[in-house]
């Protein structure tokens, strides 16, 4: 009875290996490929992604699209439910704050063939990850068309903070201080 026993507690241990086993290897076996990547922001005038990154690949200030950093890895053929990790954070140029620091679990749009990756950020809040080898402005482009505002908001909100004296001055008023 003891040697069946300790048979079917072997025999369940080696189901469980095998399995984690093969769980592990499926993806790694899975054909990919990278390209460049960009952010496309959509958010008001005042509003910016300063910085994004789609599974853990740094995506720097979003803008109209140009893509210009390494993405990451991706599957060769788009499947149904592939998703991405995307992170970004949003500054407030009027109220010279940070609005905020977001992440989510976005699909990925379908891609027929291997191409840029673009992040849309989207005015309501929403992101959306499009591969394709036309830029967004292009009418070709499948994703997203919301309009692109084209932002200075370091011309069109001077931040208040910066202290513009030459720093000779700046330096008399520390002296003073101590």
């Amino acid at each position: 009875m003891k040697k069946r026993m300790g048979r079917m507690w072997l025999a369940a241990l080696g189901i469980v290996l095998i399995t984690a086993l093969t769980s592990c290897q499926s993806p790694a076996s899975e054909a990919t490929f990278g390209a460049s990547m960009g952010g496309v922001d959509h958010l008001p005038d005042y509003l910016s992604v300063s910085d994004f990154s789609v599974n853990g690949a740094e995506g720097f200030q979003a803008g109209t699209g140009g893509a210009g950093v390494p993405s990451p890895s991706l599957p060769d053929k788009w499947h149904p439910g592939l998703t991405v990790h995307v992170k970004w954070n949003v500054s407030n140029w009027k109220d010279n704050a940070r609005s905020g620091s977001y992440e989510a679990d976005v699909p990925v749009d379908r891609y027929a063939e291997h191409g840029n990756v673009y992040v849309h950020f989207l005015a309501d809040g929403t992101v959306r990850v499009v591969v394709s080898n036309y830029y967004p402005w292009s009418p070709r482009y499948p994703g997203p068309h919301d309009p692109i505002p084209q932002k200075h908001p370091w011309d069109d909100y001077p931040q208040s903070w910066v202290d513009h004296r030459p720093l000779s001055e700046r330096l008399k008023n520390l002296d003073s201080q101590k």
